[in-house]
């Protein structure tokens, strides 16, 4: 399902402007970046079509997921951090803006597109980020162990990304 208002149309303001020549960002927690696979090249405009969220089954890990879709290409940080420019104004999450982008969407919605090194109850494990919206504890980045089950508890999705041959070239 698209991610933008999840199906419904959406006009072309909404769209993500993300540049996937900059530097990942290291989320609060990370230490390192293990392995980045951008979604894109150069600077470009990610719209509607171009972003759904699928639900993940739980049970599985979420580097499971992952390796279960090798053709896939996810969500990556650069992604996320567009979707945060875009979404928090003066240092406040403006609603109304996630609202046009995530719609009526509610769960956690998982970039698998680039993997972090984070400290985790004394080791550190692969972690992925990964974003909650409309759930007990609402966020924008938060970093979860790839080897960790899937969530059951919320409607748990990984950002697939998919774009037209023009653009993908």
């Amino acid at each position: 399902m698209n991610l933008f208002g999840l199906g419904r149309a959406r006009p072309k303001a909404n769209a993500l402007e993300v540049d996937f020549d900059q530097q990942v960002a290291l989320p609060r927690g990370a230490e390192r970046v293990l392995w980045h696979q951008p979604a894109g090249k150069g600077k470009m405009q990610l719209l509607p079509e171009h972003l759904e969220v699928h639900p993940m089954p739980p049970g599985v890990t979420y580097r499971g997921y992952r390796e279960a879709n090798p053709t896939a290409t996810f969500g990556d940080a650069l992604i996320l951090d567009s979707f945060i420019a875009a979404v928090v104004k003066n240092g406040r999450i403006d609603k109304a803006a996630v609202r046009r982008v995530l719609g009526d969407f509610s769960g956690q919605i998982f970039f698998l597109g680039t993997a972090f090194e984070a400290m985790h109850m004394g080791s550190k494990p692969m972690c992925f980020a990964y974003l909650n919206w409309q759930t007990h504890y609402p966020a924008l980045r938060y970093l979860c162990p790839a080897d960790h089950p899937i969530n059951h508890d919320v409607n748990c999705c990984a950002l697939h990304v998919t774009l037209p041959a023009a653009i993908a070239a």
